[in-house]
C-alpha cells in the first residue's frame, strides 16, 4: 500500500492487536505480549509452546495459556521452546524424527518437560549453547539445550533437565538472546553478556562467564541484527553500534561505530 497505509493484525472475532508491550520472534513464529497480560501468537508451531498442541500453524494471533495462566514470556531456538506462565517454566522439545512401531513408521512425539527452578521464573532466553531463565529473586539459572534431549546419566529417564544458578549474576530483571550471546539485563547495573560474540561486538569473541557491556549503563531492552545492535536505556533513549553500511545505526551515518551513540 501507500506510505500512509497501516494494517493491524486482528485476532479472530476480536479487536486489532493493540496495545502491544513486547514481542518474541523466532523461527517461523511471532508472539505479542499485550498490555492486558495476554500473549497472542501466530505462525509455525514447531515446539507446541507457541500455539499449543492442536495446531500446526496459524496466520492470525491466538491467545496462549500454560498451566491455566496467561503466558508471560516465551523463547524458542532449534528444537527447544519454553514458556513462562504464573512463574512456572514449561519447555517442549520437537520430536523432529521418526521411529518404527510394529513395522509402521511414526513421527517421534514431542517431549514436554516442566523443569524445577530454585525460584519462580520471570523471563526465558535460548541460544544454541544454553537455555536460561531469570528468576524473581534476581538470579539466573541455565542449562544446556542438549539436556532436554539427553538426560544426565544419574537422572531418571523422564527427569526434567536440571537448571544451574549462574553465580556471577544478581539483580537481573530479564534475560535476552542475541545470536550466540545471552545477556542479563538489570535496572541497577550494565547488561552482562556471555557466549559467542561477533567481531563487531564490544565483547570478547568467546566468554564462558558474564562480561559487562561497556560504554552503557543499565538498559531495559537489547537486540541485535546481522551486524549491529541497539539498546534502550532506562530513560527511553536508543543507542546503537556495530556496522552501519545500510544506515541501520541511525544518526545519518553509513559507517561502522565501535561504541554506542
Amino acid at each position: 500500500g501507500g506510505a500512509d497505509r497501516r494494517e493491524q493484525l486482528v485476532p479472530p472475532g476480536g479487536s486489532p492487536l493493540f496495545p502491544v508491550v513486547d514481542l518474541a520472534v523466532g523461527g517461523q513464529a511471532t508472539c505479542a505480549f499485550m498490555a492486558d497480560g495476554v500473549a497472542r501468537c501466530w505462525g509455525g508451531n514447531q515446539h507446541r509452546v507457541v500455539l499449543g498442541s492442536g495446531r500446526a500453524s496459524s496466520a492470525l494471533p491466538l491467545a496462549r495459556e500454560a498451566f491455566g495462566a496467561p503466558v508471560e514470556a516465551m523463547a524458542w531456538r532449534g528444537e527447544v521452546g519454553c514458556a513462562v506462565a504464573g512463574g512456572a517454566l514449561r519447555c517442549a522439545v520437537a520430536g523432529g524424527g521418526y521411529t518404527r512401531v510394529g513395522g509402521v513408521r511414526v513421527r517421534t512425539p514431542d517431549r514436554v518437560v516442566t523443569p524445577t527452578l530454585p525460584a519462580p521464573a520471570r523471563s526465558v532466553a535460548i541460544t544454541q549453547g544454553a537455555a536460561c531463565a531469570s528468576l524473581v529473586d534476581g538470579r539466573v539459572a541455565c542449562v544446556s539445550p542438549l539436556a532436554f534431549r539427553t538426560p544426565s546419566p544419574d537422572a531418571a529417564p523422564d527427569a526434567p533437565p536440571a537448571f544451574v544458578i549462574v553465580p556471577e549474576l544478581t539483580e537481573v530483571s530479564r534475560v535476552v538472546a542475541r545470536g550466540g550471546l545471552l545477556c542479563a539485563l538489570s535496572d541497577t547495573r550494565p547488561a552482562r553478556c556471555w557466549g559467542d560474540a561477533p567481531e563487531w561486538e564490544m565483547l570478547p569473541s568467546q566468554s564462558a562467564t558474564p562480561v559487562e557491556l561497556p560504554h552503557l549503563g543499565p538498559v531495559r531492552s537489547l537486540a541485535s541484527g546481522e551486524n549491529h545492535a541497539c539498546a534502550v536505556d532506562l530513560r527511553g533513549a536508543v543507542w546503537c553500534w556495530g556496522r552501519g553500511r545500510a544506515g541501520q545505526l541511525g544518526g545519518g551515518v553509513f559507517s561502522e561505530r565501535a561504541r554506542p551513540a
